[in-house]
């Protein structure tokens, strides 16, 4: 239900947005210029600021960063020009702001363009920033080199709008301006602070009128009571509240927007009776605020000049005091029980000047958008993807990382759900293709039910009465125990086994069902650094692969060969995994086919010729360590969603291997920059490898 507590915090930030509405002559000169900004479609502004800051009386060492960083303010001044051109319905808008902060001698300048089209059936609303050089050096490797970043929130191809109805919301933004102003207007009728609005000068044909508003630290307390008992205690107030989150119920395409609905009509009928007890509880707050200071001894002031009937010159001054005892002191008194922090001592106080001059009101001015492209720029929500993306996935051991892989590939409920062992690999090799095809993690399991608790962890909080569980191997590899208890949790469970490791190999690859003509891939089911190398690539591309011994093609893998005719057979591994006999048998089979071998002097080298053949342009590349199957393995299925490379690396080695040194430096010098992963922890993968590739990627 939507509580009141929601609608009264809704309400205190609306309140507190009014621009001292009043019923006195000069309040309500400044709210009527106020007011009639908001109907102004085209202006330019200079703001400038000004800081000052100083503290006392802090231990030693939080008072060495309080001056440190009062030396760099207090030499700081921020310099803001905006200029914004737009058609008198605001429904098409351009804006640019240059933001220079010169701070002891170091200028940075930041502009910032603004281009909206809200006037037909599809909205158009970018932004565009600039970043400085020296904070675009900074950024991760694959935007460093780029100038702009573009926000676009209509872009639905980064932020999933179908649940907003675009018909409605653009209906509500042409019309909600207005009843705004409305509700403002007729508000400010009832809403008398007593605020004392100055009339300060005015010049002989009283064409420019000035005027000061001056609070100190108890009128400005008094100021934030009236206003929260004021406005959740106005009907029409309530009213237009309860209009405006109808609206955006209403514009959404919830599929509980009944039920949201319903419940804000309750929460709204309640109001009678929880409104004067939340106000209770605020004042009660409010009368102990009393004893904390908020403004400095200069307190606020706000200067407006204004002619013919608009704003033209904004100044100001706030002085902010914060005084550490005093607001231990209230959190001691608000919780009932002594702070934490209630030894800390010192004061701070931030005076903060600003000056804003306006012209060209209602003027159109020229408005240069940067073009932008992918060579230029990067969007902001693959930025976002990148920083909020964890960059090691890792646990305490093979299944904790597994599970932590799975938590990364489905956070929600998965349909199905893959075992493989976590101590023997041949069976799992192929686990890829059946993840990609099943959309499916790849989970680790033990001999015995404690070392798979990870894994039954994880089918516990990401599954449901429909949700799958296929395991990969007989049960001398995974236990009957443990399927066993998987199925006393209500799952049906499919296992893919056979007599040995190539049965199994082609009871996963007809679970595959691939069509005739499907290239597949051959690689050494005697060990696994040149199966995982191909692990994604095959998952992604829904290539079967195929496991062979050395000098070994088994009845069933050469019936498959034989009956699926694929166009090409790819081969990882030199002749000393496939042997150069096994690639002459294949070929005997399938004489038609293009037979392509990807193979180097090492497993390194190997996995840098399979790469080079499959992943020119990946989004992400993760890093593995080559002599531990069990962490790639799990990698596998994440790698195999948008077909990215897994490479692997030599722990013991102060370097990367040659060939992913070699390959990342392609990828740069192509203009590529992925995001770099990687699967499993310090101790497998290092981070002194991880910045070298980061390092290259530059």
């Amino acid at each position: 239900m939507i509580s009141c507590k929601k609608i009264t915090g809704a309400a205190l930030s609306l309140a507190l947005l009014l621009t001292l509405p009043g019923c006195t002559p000069n309040e309500q000169a400044v709210f009527d210029a106020s007011m009639k900004m908001q109907k102004v479609h085209s202006m330019q502004e200079h703001t400038t600021m000004s800081f000052a800051l100083s503290g006392s009386g802090f231990e030693p060492a939080v008072q060495k960063q309080v001056d440190t960083t009062a030396a760099l303010l207090n030499s700081a001044k921020l310099d803001l020009d905006a200029k914004t051109s737009g058609n008198e319905q605001k429904t098409v808008v351009k804006s640019q702001v240059n933001m220079d902060l010169n701070a002891q001698g170091i200028n940075i300048n930041m502009p910032i363009w603004v281009d909206m089209d809200i006037s037909g059936k599809e909205p158009k609303l970018t932004e565009i920033i600039k970043f400085p050089p020296f904070a675009a050096a900074s950024l991760p490797s694959q935007f460093a080199k780029k100038e702009y970043m573009v926000m676009n929130p209509y872009n639905t191809k980064n932020v999933p709008m179908d649940n907003i109805d675009f018909a409605k919301f653009m209906e509500f933004n042409t019309t909600y301006q207005t009843k705004w102003i409305d509700f403002l207007t007729s508000y400010s009728q009832r809403f008398n602070p007593n605020l004392n609005v100055t009339k300060v000068s005015t010049n002989g044909d009283n064409s420019v009128q000035k005027y000061t508003l001056k609070l100190n630290d108890a009128e400005l307390k008094e100021f934030i009571n009236y206003t929260v008992n004021n406005f959740a205690q106005d009907k029409e107030a309530m009213n237009f509240l309860k209009d405006l989150m109808t609206t955006m119920i209403d514009i959404s395409k919830d599929t509980d927007k009944t039920k949201n609905l319903n419940d804000l009509d309750q929460a709204f009928k309640e109001l009678d009776t929880s409104i004067p007890r939340f106000l209770a509880q605020f004042n009660a707050v409010m009368s102990q605020i009393k004893n904390v200071t908020f403004l400095g001894d200069k307190g606020l002031e706000l200067n407006y000049t204004i002619s013919d009937g608009y704003i033209i010159q904004k100044s100001g001054m706030l002085n902010l005091r914060v005084d550490l005892a005093q607001v231990n002191k209230l959190v001691s008194s608000l919780s009932g029980q002594q702070s934490a922090a209630a030894n800390d001592q010192g004061a701070l106080n931030l005076t903060v000047n600003f000056n804003t001059d306006i012209t060209g009101i209602n003027v159109p001015t020229d408005i240069q958008i940067p073009e932008v492209n992918k060579d230029n720029s990067f969007d902001y929500m693959d930025f976002l993807t990148v920083v909020m993306t964890p960059h090691r996935l890792a646990g305490l051991d093979r299944y904790h990382t597994a599970r932590t892989i799975a938590e990364d590939y489905n956070k929600g409920i998965a349909k199905n759900i893959i075992l493989a062992s976590g101590t023997n690999f041949p069976d799992a090799l192929s686990s890829s293709i059946l993840s990609k095809k099943l959309d499916a993690p790849i989970l680790l399991v033990g001999s015995t039910i404690g070392e798979s608790s990870e894994a039954l962890s994880y089918i516990t909080a990401h599954s449901d009465q429909d949700t799958k569980i296929y395991i990969i191997g007989g049960t001398g590899v995974i236990s009957e125990a443990l399927e066993n208890e998987i199925i006393k949790g209500g799952h049906a469970t499919e296992r893919l086994s056979g007599l040995d490791l190539y049965e199994t190999n082609i009871a996963v690859v007809n679970k595959i069902g691939a069509e005739s003509g499907t290239p597949v891939i051959v690689t050494s089911g005697e060990d696994f650094p040149d199966a995982l190398s191909v692990s994604s690539f095959a998952g992604s591309n829904q290539y079967p692969i195929l496991l062979v011994g050395k000098n070994y093609l088994s009845e069933k893998t050469q019936s498959y060969i034989s009956t699926i005719k694929p166009s090409t057979v790819y081969i990882a591994g030199g002749v000393s995994a496939v042997s150069q006999s096994l690639e002459d048998q294949i070929k005997v089979l399938v004489p038609s086919t293009t037979v392509k071998r990807l193979a180097g002097s090492d497993r390194f080298v190997t996995a840098g010729a399979v790469i080079s053949e499959f992943a020119d342009n990946p989004n992400t590349v993760y890093l593995a360590n080559g002599f531990n199957f069990a962490d790639a393995l799990s990698g596998s299925a994440l790698a195999a969603k948008t077909g990215d490379p897994i490479l692997l690396i030599d722990n013991n080695s102060e370097t990367l291997p040659p060939a992913v040194e070699a390959y990342l430096k392609k990828l740069r010098d192509a203009g590529n920059s992925p995001i770099v992963r990687t699967l499993g922890g310090e101790g497998v993968v290092s981070e002194r490898l991880i910045q070298e590739a980061q390092n290259i990627l530059r």
